[in-house]
């Protein structure tokens, strides 16, 4: 059943924001319609949560969490949609209103996500039973070997998928659902010449993958025997993307912790947890992302990264620690030593060598330093310069430099070089003009940058008519972003109860919040406001003309004006009206 519209706008409209959110976080009202607190979603020591009362809305520039009373409740509460339309419609003492004679199709997808994740929740069950009550021998034993305890198996709600290629799908057929909904969940598997549909999960030791908000959204399933792969992952769907999720964090999140371990593997996070390492998540089978950096950066400052010991970890460390670095965190890097990952270390030598071995770890930065050494003879003195002229491209790019002077002592020190000759040398390595130092110096850093040019375009409105050439719909990625660039480059405005209706997910949420609150302390630089712009219109036109390039048929005339008009965005540099 689907709530009527006019209802969850009632529901919008009754429920006041700062009322509301005033519930989980001091807020302190700041100018005529804002107030600002700390935000209710990560830890922080410097208030940068905001909430507009005029717009009812809420974002922090912290972790860039954002929208309006129905995704606050839906993230705050973990509850689905319709759960917070609900709860909210009882703190309003307003009787629920549903309407099924008219169905959108946004609102339709996004209530088919709360039926899936209510089909991820009854399969979790489903394994779960099975590893408690029809355990095989095989697999029990399995469990002693690994260390894998009552306990364990009760807190990370680990299960069992039978040894039968369609026992999940009866048991989920028996409960009322659909083929299509088993195959579109990816749960179940279609054979599209048997026609036939099978448990995507057979014979496997089942670890329920649960979002931030606790919800199982996917699964890992290691299996017993010989079969490949050993560890296979649910398809993405609607309600998961495995780069934008994290294994653990769920647990990680119920206390606030001083740092946070970043790990390889399902394993090594249950043992790591089951050791008091409470703090341990990991990425899910796949390279660590931007997406779950960004993700981890609502709960700490600071990351260890013990990966495996084999070439394969180390790599992934080095890739893993410039993204969390990108991304403002301080990092350090744990090399283990007689094991080759933490599961296996913990056995051998126990919690207490571990937390020994991290109160020690290295930084990022010397981490990668010690690695560069060992490819060199230090008391041979080309090699020796050599080994200098490339760490010290390593703290040239350092943002802070607090930190690059630390290190360029530490390095004088340990290397016995003079400290100015390093820092002669570094100086020469910055990559960064004057230019661009003053432009981004006080920038938040932004992943995004269709939500950077359209934020300006609704907070410095005067602006359009310079760059009106420049700007046009197709340059915004389809849904939420293009939706709003039409409205800004039409009507110099957005309506947010329109977008609210056609666009009530969290993550699109997050998207207008952004735009709408998160104006930058940057737009009262007039040239640093142009600048920006200019950089912003060259990336996304550029981008816009080679997918032209690439979709265009051999039309030579054709051809040749996109190059001349991809040639003028490079140049392009857009110069500030006076007045």
């Amino acid at each position: 059943m689907y709530f009527a519209e006019d209802f969850i706008e009632k529901i919008r409209t009754y429920i006041d924001i700062v009322s509301l959110i005033s519930e989980y976080t001091n807020l302190v009202k700041k100018g005529a319609s804002s107030y600002i607190g700390k935000c209710p979603f990560h830890n922080e020591k410097t208030p940068s949560f905001v909430v507009s009362e005029d717009k009812q809305m809420y974002y922090c520039f912290g972790c860039g969490v954002g929208g309006n009373v129905i995704t606050f409740m839906m993230e705050k509460e973990n509850l689905s949609f319709g759960e917070a339309i609900e709860s909210l419609a009882i703190r309003a003492n307003i009787p629920l209103e549903y309407d099924n004679s008219r169905i959108n199709n946004n609102r339709e997808a996004f209530f088919k996500k709360d039926v899936i994740f209510d089909l991820y929740k009854k399969a979790a069950r489903f394994y779960y039973y099975n590893l408690t009550r029809n355990t095989p021998e095989y697999v029990r034993q399995y469990l002693v070997d690994r260390g894998i305890n009552k306990d364990s198996i009760k807190i990370f709600g680990l299960g069992f998928s039978p040894n039968s290629f369609n026992a999940l799908y009866k048991y989920l057929r028996s409960e009322g659902v659909t083929n299509e909904l088993l195959v579109e969940s990816g749960l179940c598997v279609l054979n599209h010449n048997s026609g036939l549909i099978y448990d995507r999960f057979v014979n496997r030791l089942m670890f329920p993958i649960f979002s931030p908000t606790k919800k199982v959204i996917a699964f890992g399933g290691r299996v017993f025997g010989n079969e490949n792969p050993k560890y296979l992952n649910s398809s993405e769907n609607l309600i998961f993307h495995k780069s934008n999720n994290l294994y653990g964090l769920n647990l990680a999140k119920m206390k606030n912790h001083e740092y946070y371990i970043l790990v390889e593997g399902y394993m090594d996070v249950i043992a790591m947890h089951r050791e008091g390492f409470t703090n341990t998540v990991a990425s899910l089978g796949t390279a660590f992302t931007e997406s779950q950096a960004k993700l981890l950066k609502r709960y700490t400052d600071n990351i260890v990264i013990i990966y495996d010991s084999d070439n394969a970890g180390q790599k992934a460390t080095l890739k893993a620690s410039k993204i969390l670095r990108d991304e403002g965190f301080s990092v350090k890097i744990l090399e283990l030593n007689g094991a080759k990952d933490p599961d296996e270390f913990l056995k051998k030598y126990g919690n207490e060598k571990l937390q020994n071995a991290i109160t020690v770890a290295n930084s990022d930065i010397w981490y990668k330093i010690t690695k560069i050494q060992m490819l060199y003879d230090l008391n041979n003195l080309p090699e020796k310069i050599k080994f200098l002229e490339q760490i010290s491209s390593i703290i040239a790019n350092l943002q802070n430099s607090i930190e690059q002077q630390l290190y360029i002592d530490e390095i004088s020190t340990r290397f016995n070089v003079n400290k100015s000759a390093i820092e002669i040398e570094i100086k020469k390595r910055i990559v960064n003009t004057k230019e661009n130092k003053i432009v981004y110096e006080n920038h938040s850093k932004k992943s995004d940058i269709e939500v950077d040019l359209l934020s300006v375009l609704y907070h410095t409105p005067t602006i359009y008519d310079s760059i009106s050439e420049y700007v046009f719909p197709e340059l915004f990625t389809e849904g939420v972003k293009r939706n709003i660039a039409i409205s800004l480059i039409n009507d110099r405005s957005i309506d947010t109860a329109l977008l609210n209706k056609k666009y009530p997910n969290v993550e699109d949420q997050k998207i207008i919040s952004s735009i709408i609150i998160g104006k930058d302390g940057i737009y009262k630089e007039k040239f640093v406001l142009y600048k920006i712009v200019t950089d912003a219109i060259k990336i996304l036109n550029n981008a816009y003309y080679i997918e032209q390039l690439k979709n265009l048929s051999a039309n030579p005339e054709k051809i040749q004006h996109l190059m001349k008009l991809r040639n003028s965005i490079v140049k392009l540099n857009i110069v500030p009206k006076n007045g």
